[in-house]
């Protein structure tokens, strides 16, 4: 490494401009793009400091040296797609960077790996779905070995409840994710419809409220009487509180529906998102076009539904053959 690079700063500290970016992102509402830029920071921090330094210019970031980040990742397990998502949020920062500072766009990223690795996705079967809605949760909990009799019994009851109901409501809601759900204000409801913007894409969106989710709204409308909002998960009014209670409530719902998985019996890893993957998977196996489906996720094109369906694919295909080679020699 340069000795320039030591310290001293001459050309425009990048550590600097991508605070300043993070505190844009924290000043405008977007708390979810001020983490993923926080944590690309703290890995490029990291990675710096194994160098021996603790900042760099701005002019002179590389592509040798943003290769030599890239493998120092993967050198300490990172997965691709890990990497790839510092390397996007670093590009965009940098990107900005040399919009505003004027620097020489050595165009450092142009060679490393910025995709998206495909990953697996298992969608919850038919039969899952409607075996998590008809469980009878405590009996289940007994049965898996936990003690009524304890005082911490009801509140683990309480919790799982309340995981499958956001699971169903996701569900029902054509796979509707956590962040869209909780911050679903009762304004938005009009003549049995929910209107919202995806906070992904900031997509309008529609969904006809079915009698699940009517029961599933009535059973906690005893806890939202005097708030803006149709579920009970934020209370705050401060918007960086009520984020923080966002991410909680996520973590929380998936830790529960893990465990409330193990405890109705199937070996399908529930999780917020498989919610979504299961509406997708249900209506493509219920034959349902893909413009219909493309439309109900909320995608910007066929094209995208395309691909994530194709990701859905090989589960569907190992059960067909597996309910095929049962007909065929178990009959």
């Amino acid at each position: 490494m340069e000795a320039r690079l030591v310290k001293s700063v001459t050309n425009g500290s990048f550590v600097e401009f991508i605070n300043t970016v993070i505190d844009a992102d924290r000043r405008s509402g977007h708390y979810g793009q001020a983490n993923k830029n926080t944590s690309a920071r703290n890995s490029l921090l990291l990675f710096l400091a194994s160098l021996g330094i603790d900042d760099i210019g701005i002019d002179d970031i590389s592509q040798s040296l943003i290769h030599s980040y890239q493998s120092w990742m993967y050198g300490h397990g990172l997965k691709r797609n890990s990497t790839s998502c510092y390397m996007r949020a670093l590009q965009s920062i940098y990107n900005r960077a040399i919009v505003q500072t004027g620097c020489q766009d050595h165009r450092p990223f142009g060679t490393v790996y910025r995709g998206v690795a495909k990953t697996r996705k298992r969608a919850a079967s038919i039969d899952v779905v409607r075996r998590l809605q008809r469980a009878d949760i405590r009996s289940a909990l007994i049965e898996y070995g936990f003690n009524p009799n304890l005082k911490h019994f009801q509140i683990r009851l309480d919790n799982l409840c309340m995981a499958r109901d956001w699971f169903l409501f996701s569900y029902c809601a054509r796979g509707m994710s956590f962040v869209d759900m909780v911050y679903i204000q009762k304004q938005d409801v009009s003549q049995n419809i929910i209107y919202y913007k995806r906070k992904k894409t900031g997509q309008p969106m529609s969904v006809a409220i079915s009698p699940m989710m009517h029961d599933i709204i009535n059973r906690y409308a005893p806890y939202t009487v005097n708030s803006p909002y149709l579920l009970p998960i934020i209370k705050s009014d401060d918007a960086l509180i009520a984020y923080k209670q966002y991410r909680t409530a996520l973590r929380s719902l998936n830790l529960n529906l893990k465990l409330l998985a193990r405890v109705i019996g199937t070996d399908v890893m529930l999780s917020s998102y498989v919610a979504r993957h299961s509406w997708a998977s249900h209506m493509y196996q219920q034959s349902q076009p893909i413009g219909i489906i493309s439309q109900g996720l909320g995608h910007d094109s066929i094209m995208t539904t395309q691909i994530y369906i194709k990701a859905l694919d090989d589960d569907i295909i190992h059960r067909a053959n597996d309910e095929f080679l049962k007909n065929i020699f178990n009959s």
